[in-house]
């Protein structure tokens, strides 16, 4: 009987020690929404380099990594969640350019009112959809090549065609 009973007073004193330890924290929505979320991978032609869109706490940059170390690198410097996407990612021929699309809403299921890209600030001046080049070396800035969608980017790489208004464009 006394074994029993010192038995239950030592799972009686663990149940109150564990009790009064510390919990974890709860897992919260601010964790799940700034887990950072890749998409959009792009290889180039040569095989040599990657190219995906990461997006940290609604923050979406374009990040490349090449041969032969695969270390990542990140191209774009965008440092606020404005909700403007980057999609469409496409290589130059020889992998020294990126080509990318800036603005939409390329995962909706149904096009905007007005076919207008997000604007999740009501910013005054209304956001486009761009398509923009910019160096896999780093170190400079995208530059825009012109308002559109779709790029694609000519087997020499010298001209870039698009979409904008339903007409292809170059």
């Amino acid at each position: 009987m006394r074994c029993a009973a010192r038995w239950i007073a030592g799972l009686v004193l663990s149940i109150a020690a564990a009790a009064g330890a510390q919990t974890p924290a709860p897992f919260t929505l601010a964790q799940v929404l700034s887990y950072p979320y890749p998409s959009g991978m792009a290889a180039a032609p040569t095989g040599t380099a990657v190219a995906w869109v990461l997006d940290e706490h609604g923050v979406r940059n374009v990040w490349t990594a090449s041969a032969p170390d695969w270390t990542p690198h990140r191209l774009t410097a965008y440092a606020r969640d404005d909700g403007q996407e980057i999609t469409q990612l496409r290589f130059s021929h020889d992998g020294g350019t990126l080509v990318y699309v800036r603005g939409g809403d390329h995962d909706a299921n149904w096009p905007a009112p007005g076919n207008l890209p997000p604007d999740p600030d009501h910013n005054p001046i209304q956001p486009k959809i761009q398509i923009l080049a910019v160096s896999t070396a780093g170190g400079s800035p995208p530059k825009v090549l012109a308002d559109g969608d779709a790029p694609a980017v000519s087997p020499r790489g010298d001209v870039v065609a698009f979409v904008r208004a339903g007409q292809i464009w170059s």
